[in-house]
């Protein structure tokens, strides 16, 4: 079973205590971000291993998002199945079910999210070459071949679920969160089914127009990636405005400004923010 304490350390910047678990070989460190349903630690193992403990609140996501649990594990028990890994995909390593939390294991990684690393780029001095970005988005795109290669599709892919790190000299990608994907054998869901999952923006149309609809769940991640060249070259992402019922319109209508985007970015998105015959994903890369 897991045992927690409050945190005696220096308290974090929002003058919360921290929470402290103990759970299994492991136990935790430090937060390193929070989302919807998750805060994220740094943790250490038994025998030294430092890892990345997600602790997922059971009765936050019951209430909003029923099989995001459930979706994620699936996927790492998936993937953890196969003898060729990707690099680009982050580690499942093991996972705790207690009465109000779920704790995920995962390798740790000693980086930044993308949206950290694009917003720094064009509002500090920390610039960006157009061939790392390229690199950045090559890596996420092999990550979402292989997942797709085994019916696997994130639906939520986004600047915020990109960690980049260095490897050795190398600035490598892995692809986080998978609460919002979604195994299927003959590549669809229905819009119902994404509606309320997911994140504004980063959607198609047709998941907001037609709730009965069928949706090919490539073409979700597809537009989704397609949203993240976009942000890389653009600094904003495409779609997102004021209000969500603005970012929907905004998607509905595919109301996207090209002002200072360069040619070669406008003919890549203009084959993919389109109602029909959108290009595949290998297309792009």
């Amino acid at each position: 079973k897991s045992t927690f304490s409050i945190s005696k350390n220096k308290p974090p910047p929002n003058n919360k205590m921290e929470i402290q678990y103990d759970i299994g070989h492991y136990k935790t460190i430090r937060v390193l971000g929070e989302g919807r349903y998750a805060t994220v630690y740094e943790g250490i193992s038994k025998n030294g291993e430092i890892i990345a403990m997600k602790v997922l609140n059971k009765n936050l996501i019951n209430t909003t998002n029923p099989d995001f649990i459930k979706n994620e594990l699936a996927v790492f028990k998936k993937i953890n199945e196969q003898k060729l890994k990707c690099k680009n995909i982050l580690s499942f390593i093991n996972f705790y079910d207690e009465i109000d939390n779920v704790f995920i294991i995962l390798e740790y990684i000693n980086g930044y999210t993308l949206q950290r690393v694009i917003f720094e780029s064009f509002n500090t001095n920390k610039k960006i070459k157009a061939i790392d970005k390229k690199n950045y988005l090559i890596q996420i795109g092999n990550g979402l071949i292989y997942l797709h290669n085994l019916n696997i599709y994130h639906c939520d892919l986004k600047p915020e679920n990109i960690l980049i790190y260095d490897d050795n000299g190398t600035e490598c990608v892995k692809i986080l969160d998978f609460g919002c994907s979604h195994i299927a054998l003959e590549g669809i869901a229905s819009a119902k089914q994404l509606k309320f999952s997911g994140t504004a923006g980063f959607f198609t149309p047709e998941v907001y127009n037609d709730t009965s609809k069928n949706i090919k769940l490539k073409d979700l991640d597809t537009w989704a990636f397609t949203c993240l060249i976009y942000y890389c070259f653009v600094g904003k992402q495409p779609f997102v405005s004021k209000t969500f019922y603005l970012t929907v319109k905004n998607t509905q209508d595919i109301n996207i400004s090209y002002e200072n985007t360069c040619k070669n970015i406008q003919k890549i998105c203009k084959k993919v923010f389109i109602h029909e015959n959108r290009a595949h994903l290998n297309e792009l890369l």
